[in-house]
C-alpha cells in the first residue's frame, strides 16, 4: 500500500488563492482593507516566529496586519490593555492571541477579555461554549483546517459522494460513521473541540493523552488518528493499523528544527494517509483563520 503524504503546502495555497478572489467583496463591504491585530508575548521565542508567518500571509491576501509582541518580562495587566483598546477599535477586525503565553500568565482570563466577534481562532469561553453547543461562530482555525483536510481525504480520495459543503459546513453528513477515531492530546483549544467535532460527524471517539496508559490499545483500533500531544515520535508505525488516516498536529523544535508527534518513517509504512511536519496542518491553520476572518465579513 502506498502512503499519500498530504502536501499542506499546495492545498494552503489553493485556499490562499480563494480568499484572494474574495478581497474585493471584502473591502467594499468594510470601506477599507481587513485588519487583524496578533498579539504575543516573546520576542525570541517560537511565538514571534508563527507570528512572522502568519504576517507574511496576510499581506499576499491583502490583510492590513498589526503585530504586538510583548517581552518576557510583560506584566499581564499590559496584555489586558492592550486587548480592551483593541476591541474598541473600529478598525479592527480580528484579534489573535498567540498561544502559548508565559506559565505566569492566567490565559482564561486573557482569552475572556478579548470580543467573541473579534475572535476568530475561537479561544474566548464564549466562541468555545458556542462550539461546545453545536452552533460554532467559528470554529477554531487549527480544528478547521483538520476538517478540510479529512473532508479532502474522503471527497478527493474515495471518490466519496458526500459533497464537500455538507462537510465542511453544517455537518449534514456523517463521513466518520462506523469509524473509530483518536485524538492524542485534551488541551481545549484542539483536542477537546476535535474530538467534539469527529463525534458530531459520526465516529466513535477516544481522547488520549501522552500518558494514558497502553496507548497503542487504542490506536491500533483506529481509522483515524489525530497527534496534538506534543511529543516527539510518540506515535509510531507499530502502534496504528495498516491503512489508518495518521494527522500529525504536535510541533516540537528540536536542535532549531520543527517536527511533529509521529514517527513519520515507521508510520507511512502502514498508513494510508499522513501529514508532515512542517509542511502539513501548519500551513491550512494559517489560511483557516483568515478564512475565518473573510466569511464573517462577507
Amino acid at each position: 500500500m502506498k502512503t499519500l503524504i498530504f502536501d499542506g503546502k499546495s492545498f494552503a495555497s489553493q485556499k490562499e488563492q480563494k480568499l484572494i478572489e474574495k478581497m474585493p467583496n471584502v473591502k467594499r463591504n468594510l470601506g477599507r482593507s481587513p485588519k487583524l491585530l496578533a498579539v504575543g508575548v516573546g520576542e525570541e521565542t517560537d511565538v514571534a516566529m508563527y507570528l512572522a508567518l502568519k504576517e507574511k500571509a496576510a499581506t499576499r491576501i491583502g490583510f492590513d496586519f498589526e503585530k504586538k509582541i510583548f517581552p518576557l518580562t510583560a506584566k499581564q495587566g499590559e496584555i489586558e490593555k492592550q486587548l480592551l483598546i483593541s476591541n474598541q477599535d473600529p478598525q479592527i477586525d480580528s484579534i489573535l492571541l498567540e498561544l502559548p503565553l508565559p506559565q505566569t500568565m492566567k490565559v482564561t482570563s486573557l482569552t475572556s477579555l478579548i470580543s467573541p466577534v473579534k475572535d476568530h481562532d475561537c479561544i474566548t469561553p464564549q466562541n468555545l461554549g458556542l462550539f461546545l453547543l453545536g452552533r460554532p461562530r467559528y470554529y477554531p482555525a487549527t480544528v478547521r483546517a483538520i476538517k478540510d483536510i479529512v473532508a479532502y481525504y474522503f471527497y478527493r480520495l474515495l471518490n466519496s459522494r458526500i459533497k464537500e459543503t455538507d462537510f465542511l459546513i453544517e455537518n449534514k453528513a456523517k463521513p466518520l460513521a462506523k469509524k473509530n477515531a483518536v485524538v492524542i492530546g485534551g488541551g481545549i483549544e484542539l483536542g477537546k473541540p476535535l474530538a467534539l467535532l469527529f463525534s458530531d460527524l459520526g465516529a466513535a471517539v477516544s481522547l488520549c493523552r501522552s500518558t494514558t496508559k497502553d496507548l497503542s490499545q487504542f490506536t491500533k483500533e483506529a481509522d483515524l488518528i489525530v497527534s496534538a500531544a506534543g511529543v516527539p515520535g510518540l506515535l509510531k508505525g507499530e502502534m496504528i493499523r495498516e491503512g489508518a488516516l495518521v494527522i500529525d498536529a504536535g510541533i516540537n523544535f528540536i536542535n532549531g528544527k520543527t517536527s511533529g508527534d509521529v514517527d513519520f518513517e515507521s508510520v507511512k509504512e502502514k498508513s494510508a494517509f499522513l501529514t508532515p511536519v512542517p509542511g502539513g496542518v501548519g500551513p491550512v491553520t494559517i489560511m483557516s483563520l483568515f478564512e475565518n476572518i473573510v466569511e464573517s465579513i462577507i
